[in-house]
């Protein structure tokens, strides 16, 4: 009996041994190399694609980045950051459900505190940003629905890292700490906007007004997707003359901005981005499309100086706004370059 307890004995340490030893190799194991390079090189060049060429004309790039992210998934089930790559290009693809299934698979996994914090933030962002596509669609009722959701997400997340700050053992303070002061002003932040939505709806005691001027943008949009910049301008300067405090709410004059740079009226073009930016200075699409004409214009020191204030300012995690950064950091480099092959000459 003694020795049959013995020889079970030993075989459970074994057993215990190998699934330890099985266990901790999976914990500590560095992704190959070769497929992390992939998968940056993947990223990148699917980034590239959006910021060239746009979301709608980049869908096979979109496509086929998908198939290489579940393949690198399929032999590499633990490389979180892939799932996060894999969320943003269904979100590229308007596919919400499975952006956010990619993501909740990082947030309940044994992953890293930073790699949790980046999942859920984007979560957050993720449904901000369908806030704004239904603004945009004027279902203005799910728009308030998707914020609610976002603030939501943002408890959630601040809840959870504050459950990790209770555990003593963690020698991730500064992760833990950043992540409940980062979700604690993103809450605030998206109290604001759901406040100046429902003010500015508020505000608008006409609703035959509102409901003409929805119908108007509605309209703009169809005319710009035909090409016809012209019946848009016009649709534009009337939304204005109905109501010339809709631009703080809708972008007015950046939308004029892009008409007149297609008709190639680019003087009036730059007019218009730069009220956009008086009415909002935040508009990263207008400080985009302003330092693209003033660069192609040559005029390198006013894009320079331009460039400066936005790249002083931390860029929101939307995946519309990540593009315009890189953009106008594309077009800072290439000034920089020019400049340099000029002194050189």
């Amino acid at each position: 009996m003694k020795k049959r307890f013995s020889k079970r004995w030993k075989f459970l340490v074994v057993v215990i041994f190998l699934i330890a030893k099985y266990s901790v190799s999976n914990l500590i194991a560095e992704i190959n190399p070769a497929t992390e390079k992939k998968t940056t090189m993947l990223s990148a060049g699917l980034m590239l694609s959006v910021m060239e060429k746009g979301i709608e004309n980049s869908q096979g790039e979109i496509n086929a980045a998908i198939v290489e992210y579940k393949k690198i998934l399929n032999e590499n089930p633990q490389f979180w950051s892939v799932y996060c790559n894999l969320a943003e290009a269904y979100e590229y693809k308007r596919e919400y459900k499975k952006a956010i299934e990619m993501l909740n698979r990082v947030i309940t996994s044994d992953s890293s505190l930073d790699m949790k914090r980046k999942a859920y933030m984007k979560t957050v962002m993720l449904y901000a940003g369908r806030a704004i596509d239904y603004y945009e669609k004027d279902n203005i009722k799910q728009m308030f629905q998707e914020y609610e959701k976002a603030i939501q997400m943002c408890d959630e997340s601040y809840k959870f890292f504050e459950r990790e700050a209770k555990i003593k053992s963690h020698n991730n303070v500064d992760t833990i700490g950043k992540a409940m002061v980062a979700f604690r002003e993103k809450k605030t932040e998206l109290h604001k906007e759901v406040e100046e939505q429902r003010g500015y709806l508020r505000n608008m005691n006409n609703e035959n007004l509102q409901l003409q001027i929805l119908d108007y943008c509605a309209d703009a949009r169809k005319y710009k997707e035909a090409g016809d910049y012209k019946k848009t301008l016009k649709i534009l300067e009337q939304i204005l003359t109905i109501d010339s405090s809709f631009s703080a709410h809708y972008p007015v004059y950046y939308e004029m901005g892009i008409c007149y740079k297609k008709l190639k009226k680019f003087q009036q073009a730059e007019k218009m981005f730069k009220k956009e930016l008086s009415a909002k200075p935040d508009s990263i699409q207008a400080y985009s499309e302003l330092l693209e004409l003033l660069y192609k214009q040559g005029r390198y020191e006013e894009a320079r100086n331009y460039a400066k204030v936005l790249l002083g300012h931390e860029p929101l995690d939307k995946i519309e706004e990540r593009i315009y950064y890189r953009k106008v950091r594309h077009i800072l480099d290439t000034i920089n370059k020019a400049e340099s092959e000029r002194k050189s000459d």
